[in-house]
């Protein structure tokens, strides 16, 4: 009886752990652009590994964005298992203009840097997640641009991207001053925000 009470246990515990590895897999960003397809090896799987992506705050899903602090980034992919990203970078920055051309690279804020990023467990059509080592303040009413780039050639990973009227990507190499071109390539891209941190000194009463 206790032997089978101990199975009983152990099994339920098992697949608590699966069910919890599978919503970590399968977490959603709190705002995000999504798309189920439109596999694009830009930039994470070619001699092509550097990308700029414009967003409009109002193509984000999750509500009216608040200002505050951006913790997490996300894209969706159709990758399956892990592999290692060298020398992933990843950008951030805030802008008024609505389309991207082909020329120099955007000046944006670096906010994660890995040598070796290894992404683990991934789940083809879920969202994979960075933590960003420095978060990005982001004001909810600009335009945003994401960057990530890597020094690879191919990682393995191929990303989900829709096509829109306007350019909204630039792609090309890290090593190059200037993108390789522009297109309406879109990426699935999402986020976490936190409050922004207060300063200064609080008025009495």
């Amino acid at each position: 009886m206790k032997r089978n009470l101990f199975f009983i246990k152990g099994t339920s515990l098992l697949i608590i752990l699966l069910l919890v590895i599978g919503r970590i897999n399968a977490q959603t960003p709190q705002y995000y652009v999504s798309y189920t397809g439109g596999n694009n090896s830009i930039p994470l799987n070619m001699y092509l590994n550097k990308a700029q992506w414009l967003y409009y705050p109002s193509e984000f899903t999750g509500g009216s964005i608040s200002p505050g602090m951006i913790t997490k980034v996300y894209f969706r992919h159709a990758f399956s298992g892990s592999t290692n990203i060298p020398n992933l970078v990843i950008r951030l920055g805030m802008t008024s203009i609505t389309s991207l051309t082909s020329g120099p690279w955007h000046t944006l804020t670096t906010t994660y840097t890995a040598a070796n990023h290894a992404f683990t467990g991934l789940v083809s059509g879920t969202w994979a997640e960075i933590t960003l080592q420095t978060p990005f303040y982001y004001d909810g009413t600009s335009n945003l641009i994401f960057e990530m780039g890597q020094t690879g050639t191919s990682g393995g990973i191929t990303v989900y991207q829709g096509s829109l009227g306007n350019n909204r990507r630039m792609y090309g190499e890290t090593s190059l001053p200037n993108s390789s071109g522009a297109d309406n390539q879109h990426l699935a891209f999402g986020f976490d925000m936190a409050p922004a941190n207060c300063t200064g000194i609080p008025n009495s009463g």
